[in-house]
Protein backbone atom coordinates (compact mmCIF):
# COMPACT_ATOMS: atom_id res chain seq x y z
CA UNK A 1 0.00 0.00 0.00
CA UNK A 2 1.47 3.23 -1.30
CA UNK A 3 1.24 5.87 1.56
CA UNK A 4 -1.41 8.19 2.11
CA UNK A 5 -3.79 4.97 0.82
CA UNK A 6 -5.80 5.55 -2.01
CA UNK A 7 -8.95 4.70 -2.69
CA UNK A 8 -8.66 1.26 -4.04
CA UNK A 9 -6.45 0.18 -1.16
CA UNK A 10 -9.01 1.36 1.87
CA UNK A 11 -11.59 -0.22 0.08
CA UNK A 12 -9.49 -3.69 0.37
CA UNK A 13 -8.76 -3.11 3.84
CA UNK A 14 -12.45 -2.38 5.00
CA UNK A 15 -13.30 -5.15 3.72
CA UNK A 16 -10.85 -7.18 5.11
CA UNK A 17 -11.65 -6.31 8.14
CA UNK A 18 -15.22 -6.41 7.83
CA UNK A 19 -14.76 -10.22 7.27
CA UNK A 20 -12.55 -10.36 10.13
CA UNK A 21 -15.20 -8.56 12.35
CA UNK A 22 -18.79 -9.57 11.12
CA UNK A 23 -17.94 -13.00 9.70
CA UNK A 24 -17.95 -16.55 11.44
CA UNK A 25 -18.69 -16.10 15.51
CA UNK A 26 -15.39 -18.00 16.89
CA UNK A 27 -13.05 -17.69 14.19
CA UNK A 28 -11.52 -15.38 11.40
CA UNK A 29 -10.12 -15.89 7.94
CA UNK A 30 -6.13 -16.57 8.89
CA UNK A 31 -5.72 -15.40 5.15
CA UNK A 32 -7.63 -11.85 5.63
CA UNK A 33 -5.26 -11.16 8.68
CA UNK A 34 -1.87 -11.52 7.02
CA UNK A 35 -3.32 -9.74 4.47
CA UNK A 36 -4.29 -7.52 6.79
CA UNK A 37 -0.98 -7.04 8.26
CA UNK A 38 0.92 -6.65 4.86
CA UNK A 39 -0.99 -3.47 3.48
CA UNK A 40 -0.65 -1.61 7.10
CA UNK A 41 3.14 -0.12 7.36
CA UNK A 42 4.52 -1.09 10.63
CA UNK A 43 5.13 1.63 12.65
CA UNK A 44 8.82 2.79 13.12
CA UNK A 45 10.09 0.98 16.88
CA UNK A 46 11.83 4.16 18.26
CA UNK A 47 8.36 5.78 17.83
CA UNK A 48 6.33 2.76 19.34
CA UNK A 49 8.64 2.92 22.03
CA UNK A 50 7.41 6.23 23.10
CA UNK A 51 3.99 5.68 22.71
CA UNK A 52 3.32 7.23 19.24
CA UNK A 53 2.68 6.37 15.69
CA UNK A 54 3.02 7.60 12.45
CA UNK A 55 0.31 10.21 10.86
CA UNK A 56 -1.64 11.95 13.51
CA UNK A 57 -2.06 9.51 15.67
CA UNK A 58 -0.73 5.98 13.02
CA UNK A 59 -4.62 5.95 12.31
CA UNK A 60 -5.09 4.34 8.85
CA UNK A 61 -8.97 5.10 8.12
CA UNK A 62 -10.65 2.36 5.81
CA UNK A 63 -14.77 2.92 5.27
CA UNK A 64 -16.04 2.25 8.54
CA UNK A 65 -12.72 1.30 10.09
CA UNK A 66 -9.72 3.10 11.84
CA UNK A 67 -6.91 0.66 12.60
CA UNK A 68 -3.74 1.46 14.37
CA UNK A 69 -0.29 -0.71 15.23
CA UNK A 70 -0.90 -1.07 19.34
CA UNK A 71 2.37 -3.26 19.60
CA UNK A 72 4.87 -2.45 22.76
CA UNK A 73 8.41 -2.36 22.52
CA UNK A 74 8.07 -5.95 24.44
CA UNK A 75 5.64 -7.38 22.66
CA UNK A 76 7.77 -6.62 19.07
CA UNK A 77 11.14 -8.06 20.97
CA UNK A 78 9.43 -11.47 21.50
CA UNK A 79 7.88 -11.26 17.64
CA UNK A 80 4.13 -9.93 18.74
CA UNK A 81 2.33 -7.47 16.84
CA UNK A 82 -1.42 -5.86 17.62
CA UNK A 83 -3.99 -4.32 15.22
CA UNK A 84 -6.12 -2.16 17.06
CA UNK A 85 -9.25 -1.73 15.51
CA UNK A 86 -11.91 0.19 16.09
CA UNK A 87 -14.94 2.53 14.36
CA UNK A 88 -13.50 5.68 12.63
CA UNK A 89 -16.39 8.00 14.30
CA UNK A 90 -15.89 8.86 17.89
CA UNK A 91 -15.78 6.62 20.28
CA UNK A 92 -19.22 6.95 22.64
CA UNK A 93 -20.53 5.79 18.75
CA UNK A 94 -18.51 2.63 18.44
CA UNK A 95 -20.72 -0.79 19.23
CA UNK A 96 -20.01 -2.97 21.97
CA UNK A 97 -17.38 -5.63 20.21
CA UNK A 98 -16.49 -3.48 17.32
CA UNK A 99 -13.32 -2.57 19.16
CA UNK A 100 -10.81 -5.15 18.87
CA UNK A 101 -7.42 -6.28 19.10
CA UNK A 102 -5.85 -8.98 15.83
CA UNK A 103 -3.12 -10.02 17.88
CA UNK A 104 -0.22 -11.38 15.45
CA UNK A 105 2.79 -13.77 16.56
CA UNK A 106 6.27 -13.91 14.33
CA UNK A 107 3.54 -12.80 11.87
CA UNK A 108 1.11 -15.11 11.81
CA UNK A 109 -2.48 -14.23 13.26
CA UNK A 110 -2.79 -15.81 16.85
CA UNK A 111 -6.37 -14.35 18.16
CA UNK A 112 -8.81 -12.04 17.99
CA UNK A 113 -10.09 -9.90 21.26
CA UNK A 114 -12.86 -7.99 21.88
CA UNK A 115 -12.39 -4.57 23.88
CA UNK A 116 -14.91 -4.38 26.23
CA UNK A 117 -15.08 -0.96 28.62
CA UNK A 118 -15.51 -1.42 32.29
CA UNK A 119 -16.36 0.93 34.57
CA UNK A 120 -15.90 2.00 38.95
CA UNK A 121 -17.33 4.65 40.44
CA UNK A 122 -15.20 5.88 43.55
CA UNK A 123 -17.41 8.68 44.85
CA UNK A 124 -17.01 11.20 42.16
CA UNK A 125 -14.46 10.27 40.03
CA UNK A 126 -15.10 7.60 37.92
CA UNK A 127 -12.40 5.13 36.06
CA UNK A 128 -13.48 3.60 32.84
CA UNK A 129 -10.65 0.99 31.39
CA UNK A 130 -11.02 -1.37 28.06
CA UNK A 131 -10.40 -5.05 29.43
CA UNK A 132 -9.19 -7.36 26.17
CA UNK A 133 -11.50 -10.74 26.07
CA UNK A 134 -10.85 -13.42 24.27
CA UNK A 135 -12.91 -13.49 21.04
CA UNK A 136 -12.19 -15.29 17.92
CA UNK A 137 -9.49 -17.63 17.30
CA UNK A 138 -8.26 -17.71 13.35
CA UNK A 139 -9.66 -20.53 10.99
CA UNK A 140 -6.42 -22.06 10.03
CA UNK A 141 -3.43 -20.11 11.71
CA UNK A 142 -0.05 -21.61 10.25
CA UNK A 143 -1.88 -21.76 7.05
CA UNK A 144 -1.46 -25.92 6.94
CA UNK A 145 -3.84 -28.26 5.06
CA UNK A 146 -6.81 -29.51 7.02
CA UNK A 147 -8.02 -32.61 7.62
CA UNK A 148 -11.16 -33.60 5.67
CA UNK A 149 -14.07 -34.14 7.76
CA UNK A 150 -13.69 -37.57 5.38
CA UNK A 151 -10.31 -38.38 5.38
CA UNK A 152 -9.11 -36.05 2.92
CA UNK A 153 -7.35 -32.65 2.94
CA UNK A 154 -8.83 -29.53 1.89
CA UNK A 155 -7.81 -27.76 -1.14
CA UNK A 156 -5.15 -25.04 -0.29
Amino acid sequence: MTFPPGVTDRMLVAALVDRIIHGAEDVFPAEDARQLLRLLPPPPLWRQALGAFTGEDGAVRAGPWRLRHATTPLAALSGGMVLEIGRAGPEEEAPEGEAALLVFHRGEPARLLRQVPQSASFGTLVVTRADSLPWKSPDNPTNTPTAHPTGGLHAA
